[in-house]
């Protein structure tokens, strides 16, 4: 049974794996934009790229362009 997202989400934190938590907020972006809570969405995904940017991963352009298409930037 898979761990839930919360529980994924303390464990990538707790060993630094800040790839591993951006691609946990995408996911969680993901969810959140399916279910068309758009402002949910863009938390998820602005803390996302604050967090790439910080650590110079590259997924940082790709979530960049999905908060500008969303009108968040």
């Amino acid at each position: 049974m898979p761990a839930p997202a919360e529980t994924l989400l303390k464990r990538a934190l707790a060993a630094d794996d800040h790839a591993e938590v951006v691609r946990l907020y995408t996911a969680a972006a993901d969810q959140a934009e399916l279910s068309n809570n758009i402002d949910e969405a863009s938390f998820f995904l602005t803390q996302g790229w604050i967090l790439a940017l910080q650590h110079d991963l590259a997924d940082s352009q790709t979530l960049q362009q999905r908060l500008y298409q969303l009108g968040r930037l």
